[in-house]
C-alpha cells in the first residue's frame, strides 16, 4: 500500500508535462531511530530505499551516535545534529519532505508527543515533534517504534497486500503494531499492541510501567538476562549478546532461559492470533534471540501448542532479524503519509 508511482501525462499551461515517478522521485525523507544509548539515522526515498549518493551507491545507508543521556534536550540536541550531518552528507539533495522519528513509550502520533516513555525515563508528556521542529526546521512525526515498522511492512516489506497482521518486536522489552482490514490500529487512546505489558503474573517481577508480571519481564531479553544471573550467581552475564553466547556454548542455564521466554512469547504471540484471527505475524527479533539457538524453536513450539486455529489453518508466523537501520527506513518512510499535504500546498495533482 504505497503512493502511486505513475500516472499519465499531465497538461498544465506553462509547464511541460512528466510522469508522477519523475515528480516523486525528487522527495526523500529523513528518518530516525532513537534507543537509550544511541541515535540511527537514515535518508530514504518514496519505495523506502536507502537514498543513492550522486555515484549511484547506496552503502553505507546511514549514520550512527552514541546518545550519552536520555534527556530530552540531549536527545533532541542530538537528533538535530545528525539530521544535521545526514544532510551535509548530501549537499546535492533540496530540502526534505520531513523528519520522522521512532522510539519505545506512549506516542500520540497525531501530535507528536510522548505521553510516557519508560526506557527513556520520560515520565511526563514530552512534545518532541514540536521540539525537534523548531531545532532543525523540518516537519517532524514521532511515532510508536513498532507502529511505525508496522506501516513500513505494510508499504514496502512482508505485510503488503496482507489485510491483517501484526508486527512483534522481541528484545530486551516487546513491543506489537497490529494492521486490522488494512488499517493501522492505534485504539482509543493511541496505546493498542501493548502485548508485553500484559499481566502474566500479577505477583512477578517489576515492570518498568510500574506494573508486575509483565509478559516482556519473562519473554524480553531483561527477563532473559534477570533469569539467568538468577540461576548463576557465579557467572557475570553483562548484556543480551552474552547471554545468548553461554547459551550456544551450551550452558544449562542459559538456555533453560532462553527456552522459558521463547515459550512464554509464543504463548502471547498465540493469544493475539487467538483475539484477532490474524494472517500473518512477523517477528521482528533482536539477534541475540534468533542466535540463541533456543528461543526460537520454543516460542514456535508454544505458539503452535496454544494456538486456536488447526495446524493447517495457523497464522503465518516469520522470525526476522530487527535492526536499528531497519528502524530508522520505517521512522522515515512514515513521512511520505504527508505527500498529500505538499501537493496540496505546490497545486500539483498526484493521481
Amino acid at each position: 500500500m504505497g503512493v502511486p508511482l505513475e500516472r499519465g501525462p499531465v497538461k498544465e499551461p506553462g509547464r511541460p508535462a512528466r510522469p508522477l515517478a519523475e515528480d516523486l522521485g525528487r522527495y526523500y525523507a529523513l528518518g530516525v531511530k532513537v534507543r537509550t544509548d544511541s541515535l540511527t539515522g537514515v535518508l530514504v526515498d518514496v519505495n523506502g530505499a536507502f537514498l543513492a549518493d550522486p555515484s549511484g551507491r547506496r552503502k553505507p545507508p546511514g549514520l550512527q551516535r552514541d546518545l550519552t543521556s536520555t534527556d530530552v534536550h540531549a536527545v533532541v540536541r542530538g537528533v538535530a545534529d545528525l539530521a544535521g550531518e545526514l544532510l551535509a552528507s548530501h549537499p546535492e539533495l533540496d530540502e526534505p519532505l520531513g523528519l520522522g522519528v521512532e522510539l519505545s513509550g506512549q506516542v500520540d502520533a497525531g501530535t507528536g508527543v510522548v505521553r510516557r516513555s519508560p526506557r527513556m525515563r520520560w515520565q511526563e508528556p514530552v512534545p518532541l515533534a514540536e521540539l525537534l521542529e523548531s531545532a532543525t526546521g523540518h516537519r517532524t512525526m514521532v511515532d510508536h517504534d513498532t507502529k511505525a515498522l508496522a506501516l513500513a511492512e505494510q508499504m514496502f516489506g512482508d505485510g503488503q497486500g496482507r489485510r491483517s497482521f501484526a508486527v512483534v518486536t522481541a528484545g530486551l522489552g516487546v513491543g506489537t503494531g497490529l494492521v486490522i482490514n488494512h488499517n493501522l490500529w492505534r485504539g482509543v487512546s493511541g496505546t493498542a499492541g501493548e502485548l508485553g505489558h500484559l499481566v502474566m503474573d500479577p505477583h512477578g517481577r517489576p515492570c518498568l510501567c510500574g506494573r508486575q508480571g509483565c509478559l516482556e519481564t519473562i519473554a524480553g531479553g531483561d527477563g532473559i538476562l534477570h533469569t539467568i544471573r538468577e540461576q548463576s550467581r557465579s557467572q557475570e552475564v553483562p548484556d543480551l549478546d552474552g547471554a545468548s553466547q553461554l547459551a550456544q556454548r551450551g550452558d544449562e542455564a542459559a538456555r533453560r532461559a532462553f527456552e522459558d521466554a521463547g515459550a512464554v512469547f509464543g504463548l502471547g504471540l498465540s493469544w493475539l492470533t487467538n483475539l484477532l484471527d490474524l494472517e500473518l505475524v512477523i517477528v521482528r527479533a533482536d539477534p541475540a534471540l534468533l542466535e540463541s539457538d533456543a528461543y526460537v524453536p520454543a516460542a514456535r513450539r508454544s505458539f503452535a501448542k496454544h494456538s486456536f486455529h488447526d495446524a493447517d489453518e495457523q497464522p503465518e508466523l516469520r522470525f526476522r532479524r530487527r535492526d536499528d537501520l531497519l528502524g530508522a527506513r520505517s521512522a522515515g518512510s512514515m513521512v511520505f503519509r504527508l505527500l498529500p499535504d505538499r501537493f496540496a500546498e505546490t497545486g500539483d495533482p498526484w493521481w
